[in-house]
């Protein structure tokens, strides 16, 4: 709302940064939103491709998972009637600055409206499942029985926006092929993808450039009397040169 708010009456350069500020917080939201998406796919989608190496406990409600509860629960407050939070902040800053940087308004009836139509939703299709009738089969795909190694796995959720940026995160592919009888029903396909961690890769390289320079330094360090003299004195030269 203060980048919106400060658009009107702005100049050319702050309208430009205030409106890339917005782009980049609309992109911010919409990675935050496939990076949970996928972590809700590890946890909950599917089932294991291996078996566990051991049996996992039992979950219990301890003080952790109390802890964890009682954040996700202010989470969705917080989301549904975000002005619970905002409302106090705002007078906190009308007292701190003593002006009304901005009006508090109404409790928001949208966002709860918006918790309320994907219940109403998920009701509406139970009804006319129910009503319609459902037919339960096991899955089948083009007649064989389907393994949990061929499963939609959470990565795949994140295949197309890896696609997008790929000239920013250059993921290292390898593929490979293996022959049979045919060309057209091969005996096994192994693909692998993994993305490049370029920070680290940039603060390797860095560290390498660093490490270069200092041991090209070295001849100055442990250099000659002679030299070490002859630089005293362009140094005492280029200051009377300067202080003239």
């Amino acid at each position: 709302q203060s980048l919106i708010g400060g658009l009107p009456g702005s100049s050319a350069t702050v309208a430009l940064t205030f409106v890339a500020s917005i782009a980049g917080l609309a992109l911010t939201g919409g990675l935050a939103a496939a990076c949970f998406v996928k972590v809700f796919g590890v946890a909950f989608l599917g089932e294991p491709r291996r078996p566990p190496a051991r049996t996992p406990a039992p979950e219990r409600l301890d003080p952790p998972a109390f802890a964890l509860g009682l954040l996700a629960t202010l989470c969705v407050l917080l989301g549904v009637a975000p002005l619970l939070a905002v409302s106090p902040l705002i007078h906190v800053a009308n007292a701190m600055l003593g002006a009304v940087t901005l009006a508090p308004p109404a409790l928001p009836v949208l966002p709860a409206s918006l918790a309320v139509l994907p219940l109403a939703g998920a009701f509406l299709c139970v009804a006319i499942a129910a009503r319609c009738g459902v037919r339960r089969v096991s899955t089948w795909t083009c007649g064989s029985p389907v393994t949990p190694s061929a499963q939609y796995s959470a990565t795949a959720f994140s295949k197309p926006l890896r696609t997008i940026f790929a000239f920013i995160l250059a993921p290292e592919r390898q593929r490979s092929y293996e022959r049979g009888a045919s060309v057209w029903f091969p005996r096994r396909i192994l693909y692998q993808t993994e993305s490049r961690y370029l920070i680290d890769e940039t603060a390797r390289r860095f560290a390498a450039i660093t490490l270069r320079f200092a041991r090209s330094s070295r001849a100055l360090q442990s250099g000659s009397l002679r030299l070490y003299l002859s630089y005293a004195v362009a140094a005492l030269i280029v200051v009377v040169m300067v202080a003239r």
